[in-house]
């Protein structure tokens, strides 16, 4: 026992000659030119104690084996934020792990992380079971794109969220490069749509990180909001691209949304217009086009539509209509979908060459039919309200007249009036435009120059004629007229009393 005793003795007062002189050493700064131990390389090593340790090295390089495959990230990452607790400062100036090298900063707790193309500015705010990595700055040094947010990361679960924010940059290239993108977003992103600058609003999203270290980006979580200012958007490639002072490209639920700001297509307002792409990720994937004009509907309105192979039987000299049109194009099919919605106002519809005075009313197509409802129209000679529809393959509308009046001839010298009935009428534009009138067997034939009215049957408009209702017998007449207010008959009329 007096043996043991001594022997402690001596091994204490060893270990206090060693460590004291250390500790002093370490007070003042150690300095090794090369140290290597283990999978760990040090070049030019410096190490000081004050309140905390500080460290910094030309080069530390790491040679990992990859053998042990039961490591814990978890674990791993709550080591690590144990060991930095201890340093006050950590400079390396070049980290190299395998094949990557980086420039390694840490004093108090923010970090500095770089290397030839990204440089990342942060402050690391830890507790138990959570970590949060205040990003101050996260730089591509390419395009000096610089990012910013927040990244927490918690330990017991292993989930790590995201968000990310960014000033102004001028170029969206570099930053899709970094990513796996299918061929429809990247043309959409950087062909179809060309902008002077972007900001990006937000990107954020969650990730779930196995023991192996390994990860999987919850898709379902992922969300984004990319500004576009001083956009042109190529929509179609036969037609003019779309004007927006700015818009908002959202991803969510697998679909990117294009907001737009005050978007105008050759000077005309589109405002409430959208573009998305659905199923971005899927096979099925589809355009979604919905596109807004309050105007005259015109040859720009009809160029549109006909670049989509739509040849609507409609056009306007006066007013304006509220003209939607919807489009459904997929990706990897060859049948699209359209429709088209017009909110009549007061104006003039031209169906072909029939020319109709509106005061409201709905026009829809849809499969290649043109459905009128409740079409309000009114002129000198007649108003009502029409529906029916078009049958644009055919050329031919089947279509009921609610009629409040009808009437030919002079003001107070009408020689025809009808009034509160329903007619079935039979359109016809394939030449000239015909429209049947059934129950008055009457027809009337419109072209550019004049409109023929042709009465097959004088009885059928017997009670709407005072000139002639005492007829027993029948006849048929013609009416012209280039203007509605100077017309020509011809004709048959039997038992002619007043005529």
């Amino acid at each position: 026992m007096i043996f043991l005793k001594y022997v402690i003795k001596y091994i204490a007062l060893f270990l206090l000659a060693v460590l004291i002189p250390f500790f002093i050493w370490l007070y003042s700064g150690i300095s090794i030119n090369s140290i290597t131990f283990k999978n760990i390389s040090v070049k030019n090593l410096y190490i000081k104690l004050e309140d905390k340790l500080t460290l910094k090295a030309d080069s530390l390089e790491v040679f990992t084996t990859h053998s042990d495959t039961s490591t814990d990230i978890g674990k791993t990452v709550t080591r690590v934020l144990k060991y930095l607790k201890s340093f006050k400062n950590i400079e390396i100036k070049k980290l190299k792990v395998d094949d990557k090298v980086l420039f390694l900063s840490l004093k108090n707790s923010k970090i500095e992380v770089s290397n030839d193309n990204y440089k990342l500015l942060a402050i690391i705010n830890s507790r138990t079971n959570y970590i949060n990595l205040n990003i101050l700055s996260l730089l591509d040094k390419k395009s000096s794109i610089a990012l910013y947010g927040d990244i927490n990361y918690k330990l017991r679960s292993r989930l790590l969220d995201f968000n990310f924010r960014s000033k102004e940059f001028s170029s969206l290239k570099s930053i899709l490069d970094n990513f796996s993108l299918n061929n429809t977003v990247k043309e959409w992103s950087l062909q179809r749509v060309q902008a002077k600058s972007y900001k990006l609003l937000s990107l954020s999203g969650e990730v779930q990180i196995f023991r192996d270290g390994s990860f999987k980006l919850r898709e379902h979580k992922l969300k984004a909001n990319l500004e576009f200012r001083d956009v042109d958007i190529f929509f179609h490639k036969q037609l003019d691209p779309i004007s927006s002072d700015s818009f908002v490209l959202s991803y969510s639920k697998d679909s990117l949304n294009f907001n737009l700001v005050r978007p105008v297509y050759r000077h005309k307002d589109l405002s409430g217009s959208t573009i998305s792409i659905k199923n971005l990720t899927k096979d099925s994937s589809y355009l979604a086009l919905k596109i807004k004009m309050n105007s005259r509907y015109d040859h720009i309105m009809s160029e549109m539509l006909n670049a989509y192979d739509l040849k609507l039987p409609i056009s306007q000299k006066e007013g304006s209509l509220d003209t939607t049109f919807y489009a459904t194009i997929p990706f990897n099919e060859s049948e699209n979908s359209y429709v088209v919605d017009v909110v009549l106002g007061v104006g003039d519809l031209y169906i072909d060459n029939f020319k109709i005075i509106t005061k409201g009313g709905k026009v829809h197509y849809e499969k290649g039919l043109l459905e009128l409802g409740t079409v309000e129209i009114e002129d000198q000679i007649h108003s009502g309200v029409v529906n029916g529809s078009i049958d644009l393959k055919t050329k031919i509308a089947d279509l009921s007249y609610d009629t409040k009046y009808l009437k030919i001839g002079e003001t107070d010298k009408e020689f025809f009036s009808l009034k509160n009935r329903l007619l079935h009428l039979k359109l016809d534009y394939n030449r000239a435009t015909k429209l049947d009138i059934l129950e008055l067997e009457s027809q009337i034939v419109a072209d550019s120059n004049k409109t023929v009215i042709k009465i097959k049957n004088i009885n059928k408009i017997k009670p709407y004629v005072e000139s002639i209702k005492d007829f027993t017998e029948s006849g048929d007449i013609e009416i012209s007229t280039n203007d509605f207010n100077r017309y020509s008959f011809k004709g048959s009329l039997l038992e002619l009393h007043v005529f």
